[in-house]
């Protein structure tokens, strides 16, 4: 891994997040995604000012401390970029090139930055992507994937291999632990920041008792579920793990020790291949937002599911032409935002109303016609003092 080549002294990244955490009233930032594969920083404040904050390549994944949001990217041939912004500043503190690869998801631009106010985690290809049909490269433990320690202050970057189980890996903050997620898969790993090491919380093993009707299903002639498993964690209640076939688990408490048969379960029977899980609230609790998108009929619906008690507490589907799927719909306290195509603004839906929280129209005059005519509807808010 080559040292840190950063676009701005150390003192300025030290000055730009210690600023205060407090940004300007009633403002909210969007990556806007522009023509060549890169994407625009937008801040917009209530009253329709705009200020473009910095230019990034092809935005993968991003996270947030109290005073400064990081963005990962792809720059186009094969390796990425670590970009921190301060909140207050809107300037560009750090911007790190990293020899490795982004994790593209399906689903877009995702929240799979952990971060606090001196360190970034985040997990990335062991090396620079090759075109196919090279294969990937592999780390010391066969695995393809790192994960990665960015310091904040010095540019230092830690570098360790995940195995090779950890398939598609999301690094999610959990109360300030890193936690890496394993997508359709099984494992779970915390990062122990006193040893610099990852630490296994969940292996396939301990969850005979969840797999053995998903495992049956595909290996002995059942029907193949459609659904990928996916795990979220909710700060307070512990990590869940949503089965292929429907099925809600808890997997680990809200101390991240697991939770051993009889564990607490729902069915939810879900069946659509789009599925997304954020933590959120709802009605002050600790909650799971699942967000389904069955393009078939075209039907983007949300359910709310108290994390503590494992039950059901709101489903409702989104309003048919407004939400243009699953990653334009983001977890919002008591309900979700999303972007309605038709009017060009960026709706709250809870279950009393829905109303109009921002108007995107004000970024128009930014995007040229090479942007394509998606570019507008496709501005994805990554932060806001507004909520």
């Amino acid at each position: 891994m080559p040292k840190a080549n950063c676009t701005y002294s150390l003192l300025a990244l030290a000055c730009a997040l210690c600023l205060s955490g407090t940004a300007f009233s009633q403002e909210a930032w969007f990556l806007l995604p522009r023509a060549g594969s890169h994407s625009s920083l937008v801040a917009m404040t209530a009253d329709g000012a705009v200020q473009n904050i910095a230019e990034l390549g092809f935005a993968v994944s991003y996270g947030e401390s109290q005073n400064a949001m990081a963005f990962l990217s792809s720059n186009g041939h094969g390796t990425s970029t670590l970009d921190v912004i301060g909140k207050s500043s809107r300037q560009t503190a750090l911007s790190l090139p990293l020899d490795k690869g982004a994790i593209p998801k399906l689903s877009g631009v995702e929240r799979s930055i952990a971060m606090t106010d001196d360190f970034a985690y985040f997990a990335v290809f062991h090396a620079p992507l090759t075109p196919k049909p090279t294969p990937l490269s592999k780390n010391e433990l066969g695995g393809v994937f790192d994960f990665i320690q960015v310091s904040l202050h010095s540019g230092e970057v830690t570098s360790l291999p995940l195995p090779p189980d950890c398939v598609s890996p999301t690094v999610v903050d959990f109360n300030g632990t890193p936690l890496v997620f394993a997508y359709n898969a099984y494992g779970v790993w915390k990062f122990d920041p006193s040893s610099k090491s990852l630490q296994r919380l969940v292996s396939k093993e301990d969850l005979d008792d969840v797999l053995t009707e998903e495992c049956s299903a595909f290996h002995c002639g059942g029907f193949r579920p459609q659904t990928w498993a996916e795990y979220v964690g909710v700060p307070g209640a512990g990590v869940f793990r949503l089965s292929q076939l429907g099925a809600l688990d808890q997997v680990l408490d809200a101390n991240l020790e697991l939770v051993h048969p009889p564990r607490p379960t729902l069915q939810l029977g879900l069946g659509d291949p789009d599925v997304g899980l954020s933590p959120g609230t709802f009605a002050g609790s600790p909650a799971i937002a699942i967000f389904q998108v069955n393009e078939v009929i075209g039907a983007k619906t949300l359910t709310y599911v108290e994390a503590r008690s494992l039950s059901v507490r709101w489903h409702t589907t989104l309003p048919q032409g407004k939400g243009p799927g699953s990653p334009r719909v983001q977890a919002w306290p008591n309900g979700a935002i999303f972007v309605n195509s038709e009017t060009k603004t960026v709706e709250e839906i809870s279950p009393t109303e829905t109303h109009t929280l921002w108007s995107l129209n004000p970024m128009a005059p930014m995007l040229s016609p090479a942007d394509g005519p998606y570019a507008l509807t496709g501005a994805f808010m990554v932060w806001t003092t507004a909520r």
